[in-house]
């Protein structure tokens, strides 16, 4: 048997929010809904969600741009069309 793996609890919602970026669903320059939307959703606090944008920011999957919300950056893990800012 394999040991059961922790993951915290914003791996989680930032990995969730991943996968709808990389869905097809949404495309590169599309708004995400806000933390408090994502939040409601996915039944956690704002300050998770915030933070799983704060990684997923890092990773290069969404721009954040202060007092308009978060953006799709890129689509997939090589995705040519990522903006800068």
């Amino acid at each position: 048997m394999k040991p059961v793996e922790r993951v915290s609890i914003i791996d989680n919602v930032s990995a969730q929010i991943k996968d709808y970026v990389t869905s097809g669903e949404v495309k590169v320059g599309d708004k995400l809904l806000t933390e408090k939307e994502l939040g409601e959703r996915l039944k956690v606090g704002r300050s998770t969600v915030r933070e799983a944008m704060r990684l997923l920011e890092a990773m290069g999957y969404i721009e954040i741009r202060a007092g308009k919300g978060a953006f799709v950056a890129k689509t997939c893990e090589d995705d040519p069309d990522v903006l800068y800012r």
